[in-house]
């Protein structure tokens, strides 16, 4: 009798599935100029600027971007002077801007540079702007701040920017937009004062 030998089925190979990465969202860009305004971004909660502390910083920009914690800016008296740019974005826990008296301010005088602008910070309550701050400033720009309630402009701020209203949907220098829960604007003697 003939018994036909018993083979080993081949071994049918295994496949290994594919290491899975978590995908992580890319993190916002972190930018802080000056520099040394925080020793560690990524747990700051508040920068704070005594008077007269940056009067001799010579850089034409102030940027805070991508900070994850920080939760109030406030800036003394006498700072910045020679900053022409100034710009605050992508801070998602911040709620308060107070920037002292004669801060981000050259010169006296008109100038046809300086822009301020602020934008995708959505738990921003208050902005806070004291005397002659940004005087020759000539763009003032708020952006998708949807808790913004209340914005105080003091006396002699941006003089010199151009174009000014609340309402108007063409507004060229000055604007406000994607802010509904604005309560309160309060505006200085003198600010905004040649604007059209």
């Amino acid at each position: 009798m003939y018994t036909q030998p018993v083979t080993e089925s081949p071994l049918i190979p295994t496949t290994v599935p594919p290491t899975i990465t978590p995908v992580t969202p890319t993190p916002t860009n972190i930018t802080i100029i000056p520099s040394d305004l925080t020793k560690d971004p990524h747990s700051t909660k508040a920068i704070n600027v005594t008077n007269g502390l940056c009067y001799k910083y010579k850089g034409s920009q102030f940027i805070i971007q991508g900070l994850t914690h920080l939760s109030s800016i406030e800036i003394g008296d006498n700072c910045f002077f020679s900053v022409r740019w100034f710009e605050l974005n992508e801070l998602k826990e911040l709620e308060a801007l107070s920037i002292g008296k004669d801060s981000f301010n050259m010169a006296k005088s008109e100038r046809s540079d300086g822009s301020f602008q602020i934008s995708n910070c959505p738990n921003l309550t208050t902005i806070v702007l004291s005397d002659y701050s940004f005087y020759d400033y000539h763009i003032f720009e708020l952006t998708n701040l949807t808790s913004l309630q209340s914005i105080i402009v003091s006396m002699r701020c941006f003089v010199y920017t151009p174009s000014f209203s609340l309402t108007s949907n063409t507004i060229v220098r000055l604007l406000f937009t994607d802010l509904p829960q604005l309560q309160s604007v309060r505006i200085g003697f003198g600010a905004f004062w040649l604007s059209h």
